[in-house]
């Protein structure tokens, strides 16, 4: 009977860690195209966690087989991810589609990091990999907020400051703008600067033949 408890609670144990972190990504995921000030959903999400701590540190006593009641509210405080995920995701899912409009945005900024991928040393061991980067640009809205977007390669090369675009936005459920990207449309304003610049390209292309 104890051998199966224990199996049980180390089960547990397995799905809690992946949810928590399946909850994190997915509410970073969908800030990424959510027009809100990350703090405000992570303070929420963390009072209404410890708010109700008191009544589920029954149920961590269980899974984590610990006495200590500062222990078992620091796992419940971590598993904050669950109601950070349920806020972003509902505000995304359930956004007012009769709302949709499209909303001209200036380039502020681009530029790339540098990330590194997760490398296998060993059967449990990982490590930094090799580097890749990734490409953004910080729009600015009409009323003055910003917003960072990450952006494919060829769309980032095409782009310069000071360019526009127009991104399609939504009201989500809890009144937050929820930008949908799959109907962004990319403006490359022709300017003299660059038509000039074209026509110099092509120019040199065509010589080296």
């Amino acid at each position: 009977m104890k051998k199966s408890v224990e199996v049980l609670r180390y089960f547990l144990i397995g799905i809690l860690i992946m949810a928590v972190m399946t909850f994190i990504g997915g509410s970073m995921a969908i800030y990424s195209d959510t027009l809100v000030n990350p703090w405000f959903p992570i303070v929420g999400a963390g009072a209404a966690a410890v708010a109700c701590a008191p009544f589920c540190m029954r149920w961590w006593k269980f899974v984590t087989q610990c006495d200590q009641a500062w222990f078992n509210g620091l796992c419940h405080v971590m598993f904050t991810g669950s109601l950070l995920f349920a806020f972003y995701f509902c505000n995304s899912y359930f956004a007012s589609h009769d709302t949709a409009h499209m909303e001209r945005v200036a380039i502020e900024r681009r530029f790339r990091e540098t990330h590194y991928k997760t490398k296998r040393i060993s059967r449990r061991t990982y490590g930094r990999g090799e580097p890749y980067q990734q490409y953004y640009i910080e729009v600015r809205f009409e009323d003055g907020r910003t917003k960072k977007l990450s952006v494919k390669f060829d769309t980032y090369r095409r782009l310069k400051s000071q360019d526009t675009i127009q991104l399609k936005m939504e009201r989500g459920l809890w009144g937050l703008p929820v930008i949908r990207r799959k109907g962004a449309n990319i403006e490359v304003p022709h300017s003299g600067y660059r038509q000039t610049e074209s026509i110099l390209t092509r120019r040199l292309r065509e010589s080296k033949y």
